[in-house]
């Protein structure tokens, strides 16, 4: 039995190795890669790793992707790509194409959508200055790319449904990223510390003074807090992040882009600064888990939008909460009119501390829940570990229980958000 075993086994080995085949072409002239392979006797069908050299461009790449079936391994080290125009390029319109640009498109068909779902690895040319919009979409077997130092610009939805990607490191020369270049793509993102444009913290991607939110890492669970230097939300900055629960935007946000928090099907509550002064068509289209959003907008009527932010989001049952005394300002201002329940909060006073002299948190240390005394109003409290992680957001009001029951022991820091000021303290669970 022990023999028929290992026989088997090794016999599936040898299946293995036999089914990946392996050729290297050398291709004299732009558009002659198919001529390279025939040349070689390669049959398209069976090549799982190919190695290129010589010059190639957009038609090229294209039949790449839409005639080597099961193509794995790919190896573009020592290619040099040409500029190309006209029709037969990986777009399906006549397009311009660059030199040293990795092509849009270059592994997505663009009339389909599908990705080379077959491609596990990719290594591009050391002289690779851009990568075009959708170049890897849809890859979803891509598990190993570098990303040249060269590359100075990445363009939109690059790495689109990337699910097998572990890393992606944003080199020294990057200073431009299209429309939301990671959108459902799990990689852990890096910086090289020698870039100036931009950083990456917690998995999520910034500029440089952590102004503009470009993109949260789709798989992260849980609530978040953007940061209080965040004035503008990119498009598409947190599309699909279905395990987003909530979020909590503070007073430095005055602009919001479109798509900016589309298909998070996880989130149930929002909180909207009274500063914000833009918010993009469908920023939260499809986010049909809302319960409850947070208006501080005191002149509800000077949002500037255009189509409705909440498209999708059930909005009889979802409540509005806005300032005390402004009900029946938001019942009659698009696009806060849409919603069924709109509910004033308790107080005159929104959102306002006393000061950190008069807010205190209170037991500390504690065993199973806290309070916070000298505050007035609802007010957003973020609850973290000492490694930086969001255990808990939510909005409370003075005195209010807030259990911690189920949380490890050890050392959290509070934070309290409002318009006019954030407050932050340590406390100990024991």
């Amino acid at each position: 039995m022990r023999k028929l075993l290992l026989l088997f086994i090794f016999t599936q080995i040898i299946a293995l190795v036999s089914a990946q085949v392996s050729i290297t072409v050398n291709v004299g002239a732009p558009g002659g890669l198919s001529s390279a392979i025939t040349a070689v006797g390669g049959n398209l069908s069976t090549i799982t790793n190919l190695t290129v050299t010589g010059i190639i461009d957009a038609r090229d790449f294209k039949f790449i992707c839409d005639n080597i079936s099961n193509l794995s391994i790919l190896d573009l080290g020592d290619v040099q790509i040409l500029g190309y125009i006209g029709s037969d390029g990986t777009y399906v319109n006549s397009t311009t194409y660059l030199a040293n640009q990795l092509p849009g498109h270059a592994f997505c068909n663009s009339t389909t959508g599908v990705g080379k779902r077959s491609l596990t690895s990719v290594t591009l040319p050391a002289t690779t200055t851009s990568i075009g919009d959708n170049a890897f979409s849809d890859c979803a077997g891509l598990s190993s790319l570098i990303i040249p130092s060269t590359v100075t610009s990445i363009g939109g939805y690059v790495f689109y449904n990337c699910k097998a990607l572990g890393l992606i490191n944003i080199p020294e020369n990057v200073t431009s990223f299209g429309n939301s270049p990671f959108r459902s793509c799990t990689a852990n993102l890096t910086v090289s510390p020698a870039n100036s444009q931009f950083i990456v913290e917690d998995g999520v991607l910034f500029n440089s003074n952590k102004s503009t939110l470009i993109e949260y890492q789709y798989n992260k669970t849980g609530a978040y807090t953007i940061p209080s230097s965040v004035t503008t939300i990119s498009t598409n900055a947190f599309t699909d992040c279905t395990n987003l629960t909530s979020i909590v935007i503070p007073s430095s946000v005055v602009t919001i882009n479109t798509f900016a928090f589309a298909f998070c099907t996880g989130l149930t509550t929002v909180t909207i600064p009274s500063t914000l002064k833009t918010l993009g068509w469908f920023a939260f289209s499809g986010c049909i888990g809302l319960t409850s959003v947070y208006s501080y907008m005191t002149s509800p009527s000077g949002l500037s939008y255009t189509i409705n932010p909440f498209i999708d989001v059930n909005k009889n049952l979802c409540t509005l909460y806005v300032p005390q005394g402004l009900a029946a300002s938001y019942r009659s201002t698009t696009p806060w009119n849409y919603f069924s329940n709109i509910i004033e909060m308790k107080t005159t006073d929104v959102q306002i501390f006393v000061g950190e002299n008069k807010t205190k948190i209170y037991p500390n240390p504690t065993t199973e829940s806290f309070c916070v005394s000298g505050i007035h109003g609802s007010v957003a409290l973020t609850l973290m570990n000492i490694d930086g992680k969001v255990v808990l957001t939510k909005q409370i009001s003075c005195n209010e229980n807030i259990s911690v029951s189920s949380l490890p022991k050890g050392l959290y820091v509070v934070k309290l958000l409002s318009d006019d000021g954030d407050f932050e303290q340590k406390i100990v669970k024991k």
